[in-house]
C-alpha cells in the first residue's frame, strides 16, 4: 500500500457500526445468508494491534470487494485511558469473508495507514472514493496533543 497526497472531491458512504458489523440485506429487507455469517460481516480486532475496530467509511473496488475506513484504538499502557487511534483500512471478500491477503497488521484483513500527522493521538479516515485507475482517495482527521489537521491520501490499487 503506497500513499500520496492529493486533492479530490470525495463522495462516500458513511456509516458508524456497533461490534463492527456489516450487515447485508436481501431484496425483501431480511439478512443476506450468503453474506458474511448469516448475512453480516465482521472485523476482530486482536487485543494486541488493536483493541477497537471502527469502520466509518465504506467503498466499493471494481471487483465487488468492500473496502473500509476509519481508524483502530490502541491500548496505551503508559496512559491507559488515552488510546492511541490510527487511521486503518480494512478489506472484506464480496461475500463479506476478511481478505486474508490484504493487510499489514496481525490482523488479518488490516492495513494501518503510517503515522500520518505526528504527534496527534488520533487519526481517522471519515470518507473514501475508488478511482478509475483502481486506487483509492481518503480523507480524515488527525487531532488531540497536536492542532486539528484535515488529511487525504492516495492508497495505490494494491
Amino acid at each position: 500500500m503506497s500513499l500520496s497526497s492529493s486533492a479530490f472531491s470525495l463522495l462516500a458512504l458513511s456509516f458508524a457500526t456497533a461490534f463492527h458489523t456489516i450487515p447485508a440485506q436481501a431484496a425483501d429487507g431480511a439478512p443476506d445468508a450468503d453474506f458474511g455469517d448469516g448475512g453480516a460481516a465482521f472485523l476482530r480486532p486482536d487485543d494486541v494491534e488493536a483493541r477497537q475496530l471502527h469502520p466509518y467509511a465504506t467503498s466499493i473496488l471494481p471487483n465487488g470487494q468492500i473496502l473500509l475506513g476509519g481508524f483502530r484504538s490502541q491500548h496505551n499502557p503508559e496512559v491507559p485511558f488515552e488510546p492511541v487511534l490510527r487511521a486503518m483500512v480494512a478489506r472484506l471478500n464480496a461475500n463479506g469473508s476478511v481478505d486474508t491477503g490484504f493487510g499489514n497488521t496481525t490482523i488479518p484483513g488490516v492495513a494501518l495507514l503510517p503515522d500520518i500527522a505526528p504527534d496527534s493521538r488520533i487519526q481517522a479516515i471519515h470518507a473514501m472514493h475508488v478511482l478509475a485507475d483502481g486506487s483509492i482517495v481518503a480523507a480524515g482527521t488527525a487531532l488531540a496533543h497536536a492542532p486539528a489537521t484535515g488529511f487525504i491520501v492516495r492508497l495505490a490499487a494494491d
